[in-house]
């Protein structure tokens, strides 16, 4: 697989990191599990949190998952189950829950 690269002004960047942020934790859509877990997006998003040396800051911001982020993953997931009428088993919903609240830590 070849890389691609690409420039970004720190503006884009931050608008990118905000949409990311904002489908994770506020967008209450079920459709939007696919992205708001995604291993590739959140590969992506941490590439864009490691730019401009501001990894620290960004470390502190995530270090601990706010409870109402954590209740929107979970009532994503349950939303989720519910209109696919399917129950994701155990082990798959804690990898999705893992990587939805990516960045936080879970």
């Amino acid at each position: 697989m070849d890389n691609e690269s690409i420039q970004l002004e720190r503006d884009e960047v931050n608008a990118i990191i905000k949409l990311i942020l904002y489908t994770k934790f506020e967008c209450e859509e079920a459709g939007t599990l696919t992205y708001s877990s995604s291993p590739l997006i959140n590969s992506a998003l941490e590439k864009m949190l490691n730019m401009y040396g501001y990894k620290d800051d960004w470390d502190e911001v995530f270090s601990k998952i706010p409870e109402v982020n954590k209740n929107i993953a979970i009532k994503k997931i349950e939303l989720f189950e519910k209109q696919e009428n399917n129950c994701l088993d155990e082990d798959v919903k804690q990898q999705v829950l893992s990587n939805y609240v990516y960045p936080y830590k879970w």
